[in-house]
């Protein structure tokens, strides 16, 4: 029998992980999913984590998700977008991934709604926030959320499907901080979906390795796990 790999023994404690945090937290575990963040992973790591039980994974660089994405097409594995999104990338993603958690432009939506012409399907959409508000960070300041999705909606932008929040959580050792911008994510995806009517924006991606634990605690659906899986990455 062949032994369990590194990659898949670090999937087995990040789910019982999950797990133990989600019931702690009065949660059911199902209701957290995990996204293994492979951007500068090989596609046999990748491919190992996939024989392990992993099918969502993430990627932050189109030019370097491309040929992982071309190779690994007999797989069954659901791609995640999670880089800054810009503009003039946006429309590459359409066809090849089935969320995309870092939209905070205009711009860039009406691009990804262009290129979604030619699908049959709908994309799903998680609009980035930058609740620790730390500067150089890509997403919406919290303040201008509700007018950037009140425009979102007023420009019906068709083939994307509006689905919650994600955010990046502070850089910090403060257990305190970490908890309250998470709260805050959540509170601002409840306020948007009441004043909008959004039954579906439910979604909040935040938490990674270092922090998913109190993401999971302030109502995380999506986790984004790199480091905790795969190690230190396999490509330069």
């Amino acid at each position: 029998m062949r032994p369990p790999s590194y990659i898949a023994e670090r999937l087995d404690s990040i789910r019982t992980a999950i797990a133990e945090a989600a019931s702690a937290a009065g949660r059911r575990p199902e209701d957290i999913r995990l996204l293994a963040v492979s951007k500068q992973q090989d596609q046999a790591r990748i491919l190992e984590a996939y024989r392990a039980g992993q099918q969502r994974f993430a990627e932050n660089f189109m030019q370097e998700a491309a040929p992982k994405l071309a190779s690994l097409s007999d797989t069954k594995i659901e791609w995640h977008f999670t880089g800054a999104l810009q503009s003039n990338k946006a429309r590459y993603l359409p066809g090849r991934f089935a969320w995309v958690h870092s939209l905070a432009s205009l711009r860039a939506a009406r691009r990804l709604s262009e290129a979604m012409a030619t699908h049959a399907t709908r994309l799903s959409v998680l609009i980035e926030v930058n609740v620790s508000r730390e500067p150089g960070k890509h997403g919406i300041v919290p303040g201008a959320l509700p007018q950037f999705l009140e425009e979102l909606l007023s420009a019906q932008l068709g083939g994307l499907e509006y689905r919650g929040l994600m955010t990046v959580g502070p850089q910090t050792s403060d257990e305190h901080r970490k908890s309250a911008a998470f709260s805050e994510l959540r509170d601002l995806a409840d306020r948007c979906r009441c004043e909008f009517d959004l039954a579906h924006f439910s979604e909040l991606s935040m938490g990674m390795t270092d922090d998913f634990i109190h993401a999971i605690r302030e109502g995380a659906t999506f986790v984004r796990i790199g480091r905790g899986i795969f190690g230190p990455r396999a490509l330069t």
